[in-house]
């Protein structure tokens, strides 16, 4: 009898180690990195290297997650999906939260914003800060696909962005190139401290600092863009346009009211006078 519960038990490890290992795949795969697809330029894409032996894999609280697909990065440059949580709503500056610069991708800052007046080096420093951050966050939970929450390539449009230079991918590679040499002895990329910490203790507070930076340097970048734009950056010129129209026509409007506000109240006025007996006009 002993022998047979030995024997059952045996299995039911052997079957758990299987489903584990499933899940790693799955969870690699799902984030859209793929060991055997060769990238566009025929340059081959980085094998995820392994979990280290006990390590547990992280699924995105719901007070976390934004609805996106997590097959693959958006398509899209132009708004990204937001996070759903109050932390990432207030930021060091009026639209300079989390959220908001998700938001305000595609048209006030980013590759394909039209009218973003941002420069092409205060994309490129924001698009990486927001790679790093993420890819921080995705290596505390052990969860690559946070890096699906920016753009992957772009055929068309204004610009043209390879897979290779994509915000996706170089936060993926951020993701690989950590998780894969962390757990070495002395084997944490040069700069990436915050990264390796987050990724050995499972914790996203050495993120924090990465956030912080995030904010404060878009902010500066957000500044320059409204002074260079006359505060309306993101706005085309039809859309500036429409707001000194509407502008026009809410300051007439005060006045229209004005004036009729003056005529109520003299004609009230006059009433009184006469229910009073004086209809001599006040001096």
């Amino acid at each position: 009898m002993k022998k047979w519960l030995i024997l059952a038990a045996a299995l039911l490890l052997a079957f758990a180690a299987g489903i584990k290992y499933q899940q790693r795949k799955a969870s690699f795969e799902s984030a859209g990195f793929h060991a055997a697809q060769p990238a566009p330029d025929g340059a081959p894409l980085p094998v995820p290297a392994p979990l280290p032996a006990g390590a547990t894999l992280y699924s995105i609280p719901e007070n976390f997650s934004a609805e996106i697909s997590r097959s693959g990065a958006p398509s899209t440059y132009g708004a990204l999906p937001t996070i759903k949580n109050k932390l990432y709503e207030s930021g060091p500056c009026k639209g300079g939260s989390l959220n908001e610069i998700f938001s305000a991708h595609g048209r006030i800052w980013g590759y394909l914003a039209p009218y973003g007046s941002f420069s092409n080096t205060d994309n490129e420093d924001t698009y990486e800060l927001l790679g790093k951050y993420l890819s921080c966050v995705g290596l505390a939970r052990r969860d690559p696909s946070f890096c699906n929450y920016l753009p992957g390539e772009s055929r068309g449009g204004r610009t043209d962005v390879p897979l290779l230079k994509s915000p996706n991918y170089k936060c993926g590679q951020y993701y690989l190139g950590v998780s894969s040499a962390a757990g070495a002895a002395g084997g944490c990329p040069t700069g990436q401290e915050a990264l390796c910490s987050a990724y050995l203790s499972k914790s996203e507070a050495s993120c924090s600092a990465l956030l912080a930076k995030l904010g404060s340097s878009y902010c500066a970048y957000l500044a320059k863009a409204q002074k260079r734009a006359g505060g309306y950056a993101g706005y085309s010129p039809e859309e500036v346009k429409a707001v000194f129209k509407k502008a026009e026509e809410e300051k007439a409007e005060a006045e229209r009211r004005r004036k009729e506000n003056e005529k109520i109240t003299e004609e009230i006025n006059t009433r009184v006078r006469k229910m009073m007996g004086k209809t001599d006009a006040p001096k």
